[in-house]
């Protein structure tokens, strides 16, 4: 009974093949030491050689049963610290933890190596290439055809196979999905400059259509020698070309400062101003706004950190616009108040008011 249980353990430890020797052996030590005559490896009866065979057998069962038993809890442990890794990280992925990187970052960690990088292969086709550690690789698992996972620190198990293999679909998935992110948003950003040029077509084709003809026919008009203009009629000739020149001018600057902003070049240069000081500056640039606007101005009002020339056309436009679609027998007031460090500033007219679906469309450009 002792051989035996010293069988099962060697089967435990061990596998099949040393059980399997241990039992020959034991039969051998136990007619050696037990069976007449002792001492020797003679067997006087019959009935113990029968004895012995039967305790081989014994001993060949006990350890297969073992040995089976022993591999079968292995592959379940196997088994079930596959499925917790592979749950880990498909927790990661539907979480979105940190993309791409964080999802290699989890899968070292869980499966204990030293490093674990995504190596990108240069391809004619694609122009990103992420960071390659370099130094220590012991092995590499291709996850596409521009794609391989370079770990360290630990040789590879059979069942990290499977492991690797789900999580080079993942990353397989992530990479094809952030390349589609990025084709759309580029393609995004070309609608949008493609928008642009379409308002910028329209705004040539309608808004300055006007003043060029107007500033052209008074050009016209004046050259005219067959035509004899009196003083009174060439002045407003003039008068009439300035102004449309002038209006031409404004609305190139526009279409100028609009794509500027498309393009992000426009800076924000801060400063310490008086609105008080700036409100001149902002009248003179209305050419109706004298004696049209009035204003209520609260004492002792701070200094204020902004730009002074974005500030002044902000305030430019919400005026001019106040006088254009306000109520005629009511002035607009732009009024300035303080609060605690900050400074209020409210254009007040007294028309009939903006439709909501009317105010998300009159902050598109033109």
């Amino acid at each position: 009974m002792i051989f035996l249980v010293a069988n099962a353990l060697i089967a435990v430890v061990g596998g099949f093949i040393p059980s399997v020797v241990a039992a020959v052996a034991s039969t051998a030590l136990l007619n050696f030491y037990f069976i007449p005559p002792v001492h020797t490896f003679s067997i006087a009866e019959r009935n113990n050689v029968i004895a012995l065979l039967v305790f081989l057998l014994d001993a060949v069962i006990i350890s297969t049963l073992v040995e089976q038993s022993s591999r079968r809890s292995r592959q379940a442990l196997d088994a079930s610290w596959e499925a917790s890794v592979l749950s880990a990280l498909a927790g990661k992925v539907l979480r979105g933890d940190s993309g791409i990187a964080g999802l290699i970052e989890n899968a070292r960690k869980l499966l204990s190596f030293s490093s674990l990088t995504l190596v990108y292969k240069p391809n004619l086709s694609q122009e990103r290439q992420p960071e390659i550690e370099a130094g220590g690789e012991n092995f590499e698992w291709v996850v596409n055809e521009t794609l391989t996972l370079v770990g360290s620190g630990r040789k590879l198990k059979p069942q990290d196979s499977r492991v690797l293999d789900a999580l080079s679909a993942q990353l397989d998935l992530m990479w094809e999905r952030e390349l589609l992110s990025d084709q759309a948003s580029h393609a995004t950003e070309l609608a949008e400059a493609d928008r642009m040029r379409s308002a910028l077509l329209s705004a040539v084709s309608h808004d300055l259509r006007g003043p060029l003809a107007s500033a052209f026919a008074s050009v016209s008009s004046l050259r005219n020698e067959s035509v004899d203009w009196s003083e009174s009629q060439r002045r407003g000739l003039l008068e009439t070309a300035e102004n449309s020149l002038e209006r031409l001018n404004k609305l190139i600057e526009n279409l100028l400062d609009m794509s500027r902003l498309q393009a992000g070049a426009i800076a924000v240069h801060y400063d310490e101003i008086s609105i008080q000081d700036l409100l001149p500056q902002v009248l003179n640039s209305i050419p109706i706004a004298h004696g049209e606007i009035n204003i209520a101005c609260a004492p002792d009002l701070p200094e204020v950190d902004t730009d002074g020339g974005l500030l002044e056309r902000v305030l430019a436009n919400l005026l001019s616009n106040a006088l254009t679609h306000g109520v005629a027998k009511a002035k607009p007031t732009i009024s300035l108040s303080r609060h605690g460090e900050l400074v209020q500033i409210r254009v007040i007219d007294h028309g009939k008011g903006i439709e909501h679906l009317t105010s998300t469309a009159m902050f598109t450009p033109f």
